[in-house]
């Protein structure tokens, strides 16, 4: 059960979202609180520390038959800089989904849960609630991520001396996305 921190006065309105990565079962989640304000470019970064991810490809926001992300020749798109979260999903149960690393092709599901008005400005952005770790990156995405528990599972993984052996599924520790977080967003201005 996901327990909303009390509010600590006023603020902005925020948005709590569920990210989830497709296909995998049990559900690798995430629970954050972010302004409603900030731009897709930002939610990028929030979504990056929140899931674990090292933000080592290009990644894309689909809503509808529109992409967001960072337009050039190559990617025709509206700029993800420029468009701010609540253009884009504006009342709970709404959703949009985003694509991390277009070889390995992580679809997350982002659904906005509730609409906080006036939450303090000291809580957000930040990780609520989560489950499971995140995919270690270039794994080859859903049936590769599958493969490596299965030889994680039978022990082959640390025979073969695979570089993510060591990879647990379980572990995920909301403080540590929260100072995952902190880190990345450090002295950058997000609301």
């Amino acid at each position: 059960m996901m327990r909303i921190p009390a509010n600590l006065g006023k603020g902005c309105t925020a948005y709590v979202l569920e990210i989830t990565l497709a296909e995998t079962k049990p559900p690798i989640r995430r629970v954050v609180c972010v302004a409603n304000s900030i731009t897709l470019s930002t939610l990028h970064r929030v979504i990056q520390a929140a899931m674990g991810w090292t933000n080592s490809h290009l990644h894309r926001f689909t809503k509808g038959d529109e992409d967001f992300g960072i337009p050039d020749e190559d990617f025709y798109c509206t700029d993800e800089r420029k468009t701010k979260l609540s253009s884009v999903l504006r009342r709970p149960c709404e959703s949009m989904i985003y694509e991390y690393d277009f070889g390995d092709s992580w679809i997350h599901k982002i659904k906005l849960l509730e609409v906080l008005p006036d939450y303090s400005r000291m809580l957000v952005p930040s990780v609520f609630a989560g489950e499971r770790n995140c995919p270690p990156e270039d794994v080859g995405g859903i049936p590769g991520f599958e493969e490596l528990l299965e030889m994680i599972k039978t022990g082959e993984a640390a025979k073969e001396e695979h570089p993510d052996a060591d990879f647990n599924a379980a572990d995920f520790n909301v403080d540590t996305a929260n100072a995952r977080l902190k880190a990345i967003l450090k002295n950058r201005k997000l609301l």
